[in-house]
């Protein structure tokens, strides 16, 4: 029976001898999770370091055992201290054995098989599968990896010594970080080679989630960096800036916050925020931005042998591009090159041959580029071939898309989103060089794979869409579902609109219309064609939807936070005028600085814009209905626009429609009006006095035909219209071409049709301030300035003309004293009168403070187009980031008193009042403003948003209503012209009606229309 207990007994421990070796193997394989054979050699390695561990802890339990046995004995005096010391050095020679042992063989062993292990964990690994060209397979590791470790089965409680280890703190914070390893590693994949942008979005929302978690706080800074910047990304390709520019500042406070700022991080937060001004449009600040980044980068010591310095080298070359800078461009391309080729099969190469296809392109339109970049033969290298035709360069453009779309389809294959892309690239290329028909058959043969794809990527679905419809040869016969596509193009649009309209500064709003709005004049192109009376007024929405919509969101805003009380309004100025300065110092964008207003102007909007009364701008709230509504019985509203005559055979001229309506139309009425061809070959020659003469006076009934011919079977038995004009028809002066007695009484310019829905019944509680017989030559010395607070700004073009002396007007004095002899006889209140020396911009500057709604000025007034700068000393004076060649209201202005003064002790009291001044001015008040000064109609055409100059400027600063002049008007006859305007103005006439009136009055002596037809109303 004992024997039977003994074998009993002896199974027993060997079954819980058995079950601990298993528990601890099973411990170990936890540990290590081996993932391929160099995880399954740290695993190996971590269970003989175990077994040590064990094997040592034994001994010193039997060292200890033995060391107070040997204490016993020698305090029972049974042995001696010689004995003792025997057995204490015999055990640490042992111990020192294993120790070395471990350290020699299965320390060193151990490190070494983590390095391994760790190299091909993660991204890591899907790097290097990646550069070997395994897209595939990266991506099905990445993904299996991740639901390995987020489906991880609950340990079962037979290995109670892994449970209780996967209790502790410092497992959970280990399986924490390789959750946050496997979900970025995923989202990365799925982001960067799979564009499944909302599964990446769900991913690396996960992964800031991990890192937030409270066990791995002490790194929370550096696990946040990546998912930041892969969600930024992601949001920018929405079209989500608003979004992606909070990402962006809070990318910006964990990078501030982190212990040692990593390079690679501190770069690509700044390319996010470069991404975000190319795709907003700013083209000189994203060319500046990469500029500092790529110089950056070398100051920080990166390694100019990398793929990081590569692609920097790529981008940097794409904004110089796009501000064509085209030999600095080529230059850093050619930097790229020799690293680019080293990586053939890494993603850079493949951004790389898009690069130099862009390149090789614009230089066969230019007729030349930089040579290095074209493929030659050793033969031509060595004898020196001289490359001059244009064709070597378009042959290496179709020669590296070719190689392009190859490498995609091999890597990609056809139905990813980034063979769609280069597709669309390769239809752009091929419409451009006038393989029209072949461009159409690759928009077709894209739409088919976009549409089988898997990834849906909705900028590029919408982009393929629109193409093929405007390339559709039968589009009459597929009218209900053209319709239907387009409204989902539209409503796409509109959502980008309202998303990030509001965020943007106003520069950026006008430049993201402009990008908008090539689409949207795609889509009018359609409905052109469609000739429909349904297409009419989803044409016509469309154009009441983008005219003027970055001047009318910036009214809104500004006129919601006068409405604010308390800091919040002084504030919100501080802000602004601290930003203009920033802006105003230097083009190149610092960081520093610059990112500290932004994040403060971000919370100042998020704060301003989320209060339950503030109503932003919707495009769509108004339709062609309402302004048909508005209109009486005699009434007819004009709207004009221009569509790009033959956009399907990349032909660049440009047709003028205009869409009519009438109170009582049941759809708008599409008419086709001109070619600008036809028009501007005799706008060009109205330059001068005798040009303009013979253009409006003797040659004024061929303009007449041009512009009005069709509408006339439209226009008659009405006395009263409302005309949109846009392009140049906005240089055309309609009192000269137009017959009064045919035409109506009144014939009124708008900017957009939408203005009739605010008709206004006159004010007769009438103020007026009166600028005129200005002194030039006043001395800052005598000018003194009692405004404070105002932000000291460099005034550009104030240095134009500080060369030269600008006259005294004599006439305009007797102009302004006859006029406030006029309001002094009137009902209305006695004017403001501001002359000599009085006249100066502190003035002006408080007249927002003023009770005036009427403001009148007789100067000197300018406009000069970019052109004029080119060569001129201004650029040495102004320096060269400044943006005066890219901001018109920059070269536009008003002279006031002490303009002649070559030395200005008051940058705010120069005697210049640029454009830029202006918008920083308060004029909400100012019901009528009149320019009775020289070109102060004249600028850069914008598209939709209309003339940028200071008509521009003063609509920005809040006036409704001006009087402005097409060319240089002559002193005595406008003197003239306005005291007849105001005599017909103060009986009560509106200021459409009393100019005309003047006018007909003045051109009785003075005939010739360089008199008087300079002069219109524009609402």
């Amino acid at each position: 029976m004992r024997k039977v207990v003994e074998n009993i007994s002896g199974y027993i421990l060997l079954i819980i001898f058995g079950y601990i070796i298993i528990s601890f193997l099973h411990l170990t394989w936890y540990i290590a999770s081996p993932d391929g054979f160099f995880g399954f050699l740290y695993f190996t390695e971590l269970l003989r370091t175990l077994v040590f561990a064990l094997v040592f802890l034994f001994l010193l339990i039997v060292i200890f055992t033995w060391f107070l046995s040997g204490l016993k004995s020698f305090f029972k005096k049974k042995s001696s201290m010689k004995d003792i010391f025997k057995l204490i050095c015999t055990l640490v020679f042992m111990a020192s054995i294993l120790l070395f042992n471990y350290f020699s063989t299965g320390g060193i062993s151990l490190y070494f098989a983590k390095i391994l292990s760790d190299k091909y964990e993660d991204i890591k690994e899907t790097e290097e599968l990646i550069d070997s060209g395994e897209y595939k397979k990266a991506f099905e590791i990445a993904e299996s990896k991740y639901y390995n470790i987020k489906n991880r089965s609950r340990i079962s409680n037979f290995f109670f010594l892994t449970q209780l280890y996967s209790k502790t703190k410092f497992d959970q914070r280990v399986n924490l970080v390789k959750q946050y390893s496997a979900t970025i590693n995923y989202g990365f994949c799925l982001l960067e080679y799979f564009n499944s942008q909302n599964e990446a979005e769900k991913v690396f929302k996960e992964a800031i989630n991990i890192a937030n978690n409270k066990l791995i706080d002490s790194q929370k800074d550096n696990l946040l960096l990546f998912p930041l910047l892969s969600l930024g990304e992601l949001k920018l390709r929405e079209g989500d800036y608003f979004k992606a520019d909070d990402i962006f500042s809070e990318l910006t406070n964990v990078l501030a916050t982190c212990s040692k700022q990593d390079l690679t991080y501190l770069i690509n937060s700044q390319l996010l925020f470069a991404d975000r001004l190319l795709r907003v449009g700013d083209y000189r600040r994203f060319q500046a931005v990469c500029s500092n980044i790529l110089n950056l980068y070398i100051e920080k010591g990166g390694n100019q042998k990398s793929k990081t310095y590569a692609s920097l080298l790529m981008t940097a070359s794409l904004s110089n591009l796009l501000i064509d800078n085209f030999d600095s461009a080529g230059r850093l391309l050619v930097k790229a090159t020799s690293i680019a080729e080293r990586n053939e099969g890494h993603p850079i190469y493949i951004n790389y041959l898009y690069a130099k296809a862009h390149y090789c392109f614009l230089a066969w339109q230019k007729g030349g580029g930089n040579e290095e970049l074209l493929d030659k033969s050793i033969f031509d290298r060595i004898m020196g071939k001289k490359i001059d035709e244009r064709e070597d360069y378009l042959n290496e453009a179709i020669q590296v898309y070719d190689s392009l779309l190859g490498i995609i389809e091999d890597k990609y294959g056809i139905n990813s989103i980034s063979y769609v892309s280069i597709l669309m690239q390769i239809a752009d290329f091929n419409l451009k060089i006038d393989e029209v028909e072949k461009a159409r058959e690759i928009y077709k043969e894209s739409l088919t794979l976009i549409k089988n794809s898997s990834n849906y990527n909705k900028e590029i679905y919408f982009d393929v869409l629109l193409k093929n419809i405007l390339f559709k040869k039968d589009k009459n016969q597929h009218h209900e579902e053209i319709i239907s596509s387009l409204r989902g193009i539209e409503k796409n649009l509109n959502h980008k609109l309202i998303n990030n309209f509001l965020f943007l500064n106003q520069g950026e709003k006008e430049l993201f219309v402009t990008k908008v709005e090539k689409d949207l004049n795609l889509i009018n192109s359609i409905y052109v064609d469609l000739k429909d009376s349904s297409a009419n007024e989803l044409l016509y929405n469309n154009l009441l939807a983008m005219r003027q919509i970055a001047l009318r969101s910036e009214q809104n805003f500004k006129s919601f936070v006068k409405t604010l009380e308390g800091g919040l309004l002084k504030e919100y100025q501080e802000l602004k005028l601290k930003r203009r300065a920033l802006e105003w110092s230097s083009g190149v964008f610092d960081s520093d600085s610059l990112n500290i207003i932004l994040e403060k102007e971000r919370k100042l909007i998020k704060k301003i814009t989320s209060m339950d009364n503030f109503r932003s701008v919707n495009p769509r709230q108004i339709t062609w209905e309402n302004i048909r509504d508005r209109l009486n019985m005699d009434e007819l509203a004009i709207e004009t626009f221009t569509i790009k005559k033959g956009i399907e055979n990349n032909e660049n001229e440009i047709d003028y429609y205009a869409l009519v309506i009438n109170n009582k139309s049941t759809s708008p009425e599409l008419v086709y009006l001109f070619n600008e061809n036809i028009l501007n070959e005799y706008i060009d020659q109205a330059n001068n006095k005798d040009g303009i003469n013979a253009v409006f006076g003797k040659n004024k009934h061929k303009i007449n035909k041009i512009i009005f011919d069709s509408l006339k079977q439209y226009m008659a038995n009405y006395d009263k219209y409302y005309f949109s004009p846009t392009g140049i028809l906005n240089k055309v002066p309609y009192s000269a071409i137009l017959d009064s007695a045919n035409m109506g009484s009144t014939f009124s310019i708008v900017s957009s049709t939408n203005n009739i829905r605010y008709k206004k019944k006159r004010d007769y509680n009438m103020k007026a301030a009166l600028f005129g017989g200005v002194n030039y030559n006043l001395t800052s010395k005598n000018v003194t300035n009692n405004i404070a607070g105002l932000q000291e700004q460099e005034n550009i073009v104030s240095n134009i003309n500080r060369s030269s002396s600008f006259s005294k007007l004599k006439y305009t004095l007797d102009e302004v004293v006859k006029i406030k002899e006029l309001f002094d006889k009137s009902e209305y209140k006695e004017p403001f009168l501001y002359t000599g020396n009085s006249a100066t911009e502190s003035v002006m500057r408080v007249i927002p403070n003023q009770d005036v709604n009427v403001l009148h000025i007789a100067t000197h007034g300018y406009y000069y187009h970019s052109s004029f700068l080119v060569g001129s000393s201004i650029v040495n004076k102004i320096g060269a980031n400044m943006d005066v060649y890219d901001n018109p209201l920059m070269r536009c202005g008003l002279l006031l008193a002490g303009a002649n003064h070559d030395k200005s002790y008051d940058k705010n009291n120069d005697g210049i009042l640029t454009g830029q001044e202006i918008t920083y001015l308060d004029f909400s008040n100012i019901d009528l403003l009149v320019l009775s000064a020289c070109e102060t109609g004249l600028g850069e055409l914008k598209g939709q948003e209309g003339v940028f100059g200071l008509q521009r400027a003063f609509k920005r600063a809040g006036v409704k209503s001006m009087i402005i002049s097409l060319w240089k008007v002559p002193d005595e006859q406008t003197s003239q012209l306005m005291v007849a305007f105001y005599k017909h103005y103060l009986k009560g006439n509106s200021a459409n009606e009393s100019l005309q009136k003047a006018q007909n009055e003045i051109k009785i002596n003075y005939p010739d229309p360089v008199y008087w037809a300079g002069f219109q109303v524009i609402d």
